[in-house]
């Protein structure tokens, strides 16, 4: 069920609107706004009680004004004086008559977000002549929409102005037409007069032809309607660079409907020869894959200073023959010429692996008429290849690098560190130096199941896999485009920057550099105020995924119930009371037949009150009344302690299964033991970062969260991808890719906090959304 708040100041379509939320199951309330606000908003203060008071303000999370925007200044600044109003609100304001003053105060004056409904009139170009094309008898100013004394003139004044120039028209043209039909006098006294026959006439020649006026346009179809009415739906936005502001989200006209990101269009089979520029997510888990728009020129008037490293060229020599190796060498020359890209020649060098008995060496080739060094060996990345490909000088470089260390470390373990320090120690600094060159160069796409790589031949491009990519190939199969992927250049899923810029695969599609972008993109109001999403196909959660701990076994488990001075108090006791029993024994002893002898020594004593401590009963009868008493004030002891201990070891059992604790969002962030984190520049980063430094929107959660993750910088709590932080404690994801990974990771524990949405992101305007 949902519910919002309905406030009102006129019934227009009131009825219509409510039989239309009844049958969608929609809860919604409806409440009259007095022209006195700030009287009606003083008498629900002295008439309802404080828990009223929290549900009507919960209430009002979700509204629909309708009223005037100047009511609606009044009524916004009201509530949100009075604390009447959540930070997560949301509320539609719809209204013909909202200026963009009134807007702009509108947006000021509001927290949360607030949706705005107005309706506009498209002008043609030529505005300055309009009033005289069209003779009308007003002010110039009034006819040009960008005239702040045209944007002042209210909607119902123009409207008004329109109808009686439609009705001049119309009554010339009847003129003209010589069909005017005259109309009889009027007797008020008279009950029968004679109706007037020019009527129909008359609304046939106002649906004919129209008035080009102040709401440009103004004709009636058949049935009645203007169709030329428009209508723009803004939402507002936050910018750390400019502050709150309002963007449109999407328009609406009787010929074409909502046209913006929450319509489906029906595809039709008309893009044969098409080709589509498709822009992808690849993230790696050690390195990060350069692609090749890297060195792309896309501005005539800037030039690109370019830098690139250890460029390497690897050519194979066949049948003595050259010639193709140093048309690759010229060819590596002439792209990066064009790129403007310098290669620097004195720090060129070539070295030729030959493994023949008898070679004649080839001239070295030339780089921008600068002959090329020929060497034995190079350093590539850290390490020392050979032209005989032994790697006896990086393993040897490396043993005497880690042996100097090992001095360190015996040193460190001589002044009786913690066995800890000595761990990190070796990590950081010996086994760093063991381990290095051992990865060169990994990648691999991990936006499993959505867009994998699946071959990738030198030479060739890359082919791709997944579920994104077979609904893009059942497009392309239906609609007949074709479609190039390519990698966003710096692998993110872009966010909006200080400078209001998007970077990674958003800033792809703002900046028309791609079609469509396929990953496991979140549908967020800052991404759909900028590009267009598809229909929403998959549904998921923004969840908290905890790393379990790891169970150890404690072969002293069972004395965990009891504190360890208080087992020594029990093995005291038991000494103290086998002692007792004995000494009682001894002063009072039993009688025995003839010949028997006594078997109550003092090794017994104590061995029968341990078995009767726990509850195995004794072997060594007790018959004076003194050890009997004795003895069962002991029993009654040790019944209380063994039960004792019964109840605490089941608890004990109990709370070590028990879940973690953390089961929402609210408490993650009201908890500073556990460190967390996000992936940066995803969803959850974004919407965390925005509502902590929204001072309109500041919500206390969401401030605490953006300290811990943004700790440091954001360098020691946030990764660059969520299989990162899954083998760390806990981790905010929210991609449906870190959902299907999470059966694959060990012992993951996931708490689901908000529903999201996932679709195919298009350029803003793309066809097809």
């Amino acid at each position: 069920m949902k519910q919002s708040q309905l406030c009102a100041e006129n019934i227009r379509g009131i009825e219509d609107f409510l039989d239309r939320t009844s049958q969608q199951g929609m809860d919604v309330s409806l409440q009259k706004v007095e022209s006195n606000i700030n009287m009606m908003i003083t008498s629900l203060f002295r008439t309802l009680r404080v828990e009223e008071l929290h549900r009507y303000r919960d209430t009002l999370r979700r509204a629909v004004l309708f009223m005037s925007p100047s009511t609606a200044k009044a009524f916004i600044t009201e509530v949100v004086e009075t604390n009447l109003v959540a930070f997560d609100c949301h509320w539609i304001l719809i209204n013909e008559e909202i200026t963009d003053y009134d807007l702009q105060e509108l947006v000021m004056k509001s927290i949360g977000r607030l949706t705005l409904i107005r309706q506009t009139f498209p002008m043609p170009q030529n505005t300055t002549q309009r009033c005289v094309k069209h003779n009308h008898r007003i002010n110039t100013s009034l006819c040009d929409p960008k005239n702040p004394r045209a944007q002042q003139l209210e909607i119902t004044n123009k409207y008004i102005y329109d109808s009686v120039l439609l009705l001049a028209n119309t009554f010339h043209r009847k003129l003209e037409d010589r069909k005017w039909h005259s109309m009889a006098s009027l007797n008020c006294i008279r009950k029968n007069t004679k109706p007037w026959q020019g009527g129909k006439s008359m609304l046939d020649t106002v649906k004919k032809f129209g008035v080009s006026g102040l709401t440009s346009f103004l004709e009636f179809t058949d049935n009645g309607t203007n169709p030329n009415i428009f209508f723009e739906i803004l939402g507002t936005n936050y910018g750390e660079d400019r502050g709150r502001g309002v963007s449109r989200l999407a328009t609406w006209d009787p010929v074409h409907g909502l046209n913006g990101t929450l319509t489906d269009r029906k595809l039709e089979n008309n893009m044969r020869g098409v080709v589509l520029r498709v822009v992808t997510v690849l993230v790696s888990k050690t390195a990060r894959i350069t692609s090749e728009r890297l060195f792309e020129n896309g501005h005539d008037s800037v030039k690109l200073i370019k830098f690139a490293d250890d460029t390497t060229l690897i050519g194979l020599i066949s049948n003595n023959d050259e010639s193709a190796y140093r048309r690759e060498v010229d060819r590596l020359v002439s792209w990066c010429s064009g790129n403007n890209l310098e290669l620097n020649a004195q720090k060129t060098v070539e070295m030729i692996v030959d493994f023949r008995k008898s070679t004649v060496p080839p001239p070295p080739p030339s780089v921008m008429d600068s002959p090329i060094t020929s060497v034995e060996s190079f350093r590539f990345l850290g390490t020392t290849i050979t032209q005989d490909l032994k790697w006896e000088p990086t393993i040897s470089s490396l043993i005497k690098k880690a042996q100097q260390r090992m001095y360190f470390l015996r040193q460190l373990r001589k002044a009786k560190l913690p066995a800890q320090m000595l761990v990190q120690f070796y990590t950081a600094i010996i086994e760093s130096i063991l381990t290095s060159s051992i990865t060169v160069w990994f990648a691999g796409a991990t936006e499993e199941p959505f867009v994998m790589v699946s071959e990738n031949v030198l030479g060739k491009p890359k082919k791709y896999q997944g579920f994104s990519i077979d609904v893009l190939d059942a497009l392309s199969n239906y609609l007949g485009f074709k479609y190039e992927i390519y990698v966003a250049p710096d692998h993110k899923y872009g966010s909006l920057q200080a400078d209001g810029h998007w970077n990674g695969l958003m800033g792809e599609l703002v900046f028309k550099r791609a079609d469509v972008g396929l990953s496991a993109l979140t549908i967020t109001p800052e991404r759909e105020s900028v590009v267009d999403f598809t229909t929403r196909y998959l549904d998921y959660s923004v969840g908290v995924l905890l790393r379990k701990a790891e169970r150890t076994v404690d072969m002293f488990a069972c004395l965990a119930p009891f504190d360890l001075s208080l087992w020594a108090c029990i093995a005291g006791t038991v000494l103290l009371v086998g002692l007792l029993v004995y000494l009682l024994n001894w002063l009072n002893p039993p009688r025995l037949p003839m010949g028997a002898v006594s078997s109550t020594t003092l090794y017994n004593s104590m061995w029968f009150v341990y078995g009767s401590f726990v509850q195995q009963g004794g072997e060594v009868p007790y018959t004076t009344l003194a050890t009997r008493m004795m003895m069962g004030v002991w029993w009654m002891f040790a019944l209380i302690v063994i039960s004792s201990y019964t109840a605490n070891l089941a608890a004990f059992l109990t709370i070590s299964r028990i879940e973690n604790s953390i089961q929402s969002l609210q408490d993650l962030s009201k908890q500073t033991e556990l460190p967390y984190g996000t992936v940066l520049d995803s969803a959850v980063y974004d919407q965390v970062r925005s509502k902590a430094m929204n001072p309109f929107e500041r919500d206390p959660m969401y401030s605490q969260m953006w300290r811990m993750i943004n700790r440091t910088g954001g360098a020691e709590n946030n990764v660059d991808e969520s299989r990162e932080g899954i083998r760390k404690n806990a981790i905010i994801i929210s991609p449906p890719s870190d959902h299907w990974r999470i059966p694959f990771e060990p012992e993951p524990a996931l708490v689901a906090c908000e529903e999201q949405g996932g679709a195919i992101k298009v350029a803003g305007g793309c066809f097809l959304k």
